[in-house]
């Protein structure tokens, strides 16, 4: 190629000036401010009373930094400004493990609240094993941890259940054995308020005699916080169900201080024998339940054995009005909690149904769908044209103007597609989806960035990369992307999908080439062999042109030069080794370049090559074993050649007065210009000169003289075995010459 081509890997340049300031810059950072994905999946979210914060569950380790326990945390991201903040630290940064009840974060994005079983947290009372979690508050504003204390130790909360937070973060609700206050001796499972203004607890689950129920839980909260929704199993609450054991549910009203069971069919007798699935329970603002029943009981006429769905209204229970349709005989209670708006008119569901929306075909993926009893229309949100994505962990605002879930991320959806399961926001007014994990470091993994290459004008940098956070893109990922990276604004686009590790930009800038196993139509359709390829920038235009390639360079007129074992290629190509090739760009032609004397494919193989000038003045350089590429050939020796295209003349770049060298020459490279070639030798009778170790040398064509520049600032070539100078690339007028070697030549 024409410049210097190994941006980030050379050691030395020579002829350097001082004008050249230690300016490094990171090219392969990710652009996260347009929504590159976290590097693993996520499991769960919760969303706030306003929509503007989400929290969620990740083993992501590229969301914030120094993320490094390989463990799944708590972030909450601020979907205004992008910002993301994790939750799973204790007041030192030290990562801790989080229970899976997490309260929504508050409206100013302030506080939440969660449960925690580690040992890094505080005032874990003696004895606390990792089975026993406890209730904190973190403040994401000072990365403070507030501890709820009893008696000097922080609150047990009752395994996976519910943790809830009021829009202002002071109030926080949860389900605890602890004793809080004195008319709870139980040392059972009731249900709390705790007031952060006061720090005083409230208790909800209260008995007939204004003792702690027992067997309690909290379920929902509605969202102005009158009202108060919990189970209970004691018979405990209300002399209506004194003595029973099945779990029933209640409304606390906090206002006027009552308790009402809604789990009761229509004459008020509460249901028993059969599974209530109170867990998917909520109460809205006017005190009205939604809750799902296998029970036949609840009201008259419903003979369909199945489950179904319910309101309480101040004592009268009905089937929930489900638009369109007369009786759903395919509802499950096994699905996530429903979310219902501030006056009872708008509701998500989480469910697999298929009679509630038939206008999308049937799935076996649950449907979020979203329900409007005011027009009686109904829609399905978690689908593209007609096909339902999986998706899980429903989370809704107050308004339900923004929901978060779950989902394998779809490019039609929010411009990726993702293998691992991903947070995604949408709001409703805007029915615009995005993906809420979003990368400030790129995926670090082993080899994960190849080196960049630039045109002359430096305006551009092309490399590849494995990480799976440089921009969004669609379809799967198996290996590395290739990327160019605009300088002016920092922008990425990709440029090729699943490529190896061959790849290369003309001088100009226009032209890029590279090989992959899949097509780049944006289909990512898997192909038999990797093809070589030829884009185009200014017509955005891919070209396929042949297969099983390994390296290639193209020139400023879009012609490649490659090595390939392909031996259909050219007839009678039999030799059963790399050849190297020129595709024209302008014929759609390949011409055989490492041909013999007699215009055949060579004896044996050739590599490296690497492409100059244009037109007439088209120059390539490569390596070979053969023996027959020129005549005067017999030192049986790889040697570096130079091919004039189109006259086809080969003339052999490593001999000195006619003879080839007594060792390997081999990785050529040759200026834009043409005038300048660089190879690497262990022959010193090419210069004159002995030597033990592997040598850069510079072939100047127009001159006809042959130099090594591998030397040390007093002339004197490096003689150890382990100083060897391998590799290296003229600029693109010749005038410069970069090397990587470990010898010490300053």
């Amino acid at each position: 190629m024409k410049t210097i081509k190994t941006v980030l890997t050379f050691s030395f340049l020579l002829v350097t000036a001082a004008a050249f300031s230690a300016a490094l810059s990171w090219l392969s950072q990710p652009q996260f401010d347009i929504g590159f994905e976290g590097n693993y999946r996520d499991t769960q979210s919760v969303i706030s009373a306003n929509g503007q914060f989400v929290a969620f569950f990740s083993k992501s380790s590229n969301l914030v930094f120094d993320d490094n326990n390989s463990a799944s945390d708590v972030f909450v991201r601020n979907m205004q400004t992008n910002e993301i903040k994790i939750v799973s630290t204790n007041g030192a940064g030290v990562q801790i493990r989080v229970a899976n009840n997490i309260s929504s974060p508050s409206n100013n994005g302030n506080n939440i609240a969660f449960a925690s079983s580690d040992e890094n947290m505080p005032l874990q009372p003696s004895g606390a094993s990792n089975f026993d979690d406890f209730l904190y508050i973190k403040d994401l504003q000072t990365g403070d941890i507030h501890t709820p204390l009893h008696n000097g130790n922080a609150i047990e909360v009752v395994r996976n259940s519910a943790i809830i937070q009021s829009p202002s973060g002071q109030y926080i609700y949860f389900s605890t054995p602890f004793n809080l206050v004195a008319n709870d001796t139980n040392n059972d499972d009731d249900a709390y308020i705790y007031d952060r203004a006061n720090t005083s607890f409230e208790l909800v689950s209260i008995g007939t005699d204004g003792t702690a129920a027992g067997g309690s839980r909290l379920l929902s909260v509605s969202n102005n916080g009158r009202y108060i929704n919990f189970s209970s199993s004691t018979g405990n609450v209300l002399p209506l169900v004194a003595g029973l054991s099945d779990d029933f549910g209640f409304i606390r009203d906090l206002d006027f201080q009552t308790t009402t069971i809604y789990t009761v069919d229509n004459s008020t007798t509460p249901i028993t024998g059969s599974y209530h699935y109170l867990d998917n329970a909520v109460v809205s603002n006017n005190g009205l339940v939604y809750f799902c029943s296998e029970n036949d009981t609840i009201v008259a006429g419903d003979s369909n054995g199945l489950a179904d769905f319910f309101i309480y209204n101040a004592g009268v229970v009905s089937l929930f009005p489900f638009p369109n349709v007369s009786e759903i005989t395919d509802f499950s209670c096994n699905f996530g909690k429903i979310f219902v708006n501030n006056n009872d008119t708008k509701f998500y569901f989480y469910h697999y149904s298929d009679q509630i929306e038939p206008s999308v075909s049937p799935s076996s993926n649950v449907k979020i769908i979203f329900v409007n009893l005011t027009t009686q229309q109904s829609s399905v949100i978690n689908q593209l044209n007609g096909e339902v994505y999986y998706t899980q962990a429903l989370s809704a605002s107050d308004t339900l103007s923004d929901i978060s879930f779950t989902a394998y991320a779809n490019p039609g959806l929010v411009g990726i597609e993702s293998k691992q399961l991903k947070t995604i926001h949408y709001n409703i007014q805007n029915n615009e989806f995005s993906v809420v994990p979003t990368a400030v470091i790129p995926v670090e993994t082993p080899n994960s960035y190849t080196g960049g290459l630039m045109p002359d004008n430096s305006n551009w940098v092309l490399f590849a990369s494995h990480a799976d956070n440089i921009i969004p893109y669609a379809s799967i990922k198996p290996t590395n992307h290739l990327y160019l990276l605009n300088r002016s604004n920092s922008e990425v686009t990709r440029i090729g999908f699943s490529i190896n590790s061959s790849y290369d930009i003309s001088p100009n800038g226009r032209y890029i080439t590279f090989s992959s196993q899949y097509s780049q139509d944006g289909n990512a359709v898997l192909l038999d062999n990797y093809y070589l390829y030829l884009y185009d920038r200014t017509t955005q235009n891919y070209s396929q042109i042949v297969s099983q390639i390994y390296k290639s360079r193209v020139n400023n007129d879009g012609n490649i030069v490659f090595s390939s074992t392909n031996s259909t290629i050219v007839a009678n190509d039999t030799n059963g080794e790399s050849d190297i090739f020129l595709y024209v760009k302008s014929t759609s032609s390949i011409d055989l370049i490492s041909k013999n004397t007699t215009g055949g494919v060579a004896n044996n193989r050739s590599n490296n090559p690497e492409i100059g000038g244009v037109g007439t003045s088209t120059w390539i350089v490569f390596d070979s074993d053969a023996s027959d590429l020129i005549a005067t050939d017999n030192n049986n020796k790889k040697d570096v050649f130079l091919y004039n295209w189109p006259t086809g003349v080969i003339s052999r770049v490593s001999e000195l007065s006619g003879v080839g060298g007594t060792e390997n020459s081999f990785s050529p490279e040759i200026s834009s210009d043409t005038t300048t070639i660089t190879f690497a030798t262990e022959a010193g009778d090419l210069i004159g000169e002995t030597f033990q170790t592997y040598q850069f040398m510079v072939y100047d064509r127009i001159l006809n003289t042959l130099e090594a520049v591998s030397r040390d600032y007093l002339g004197n070539l490096p003689i150890e075995l382990d100083e060897a100078t391998y590799n290296g690339a003229p600029s693109s007028t010749g005038r410069y010459i970069a090397m990587s070697t470990k010898a010490k030549l300053l």
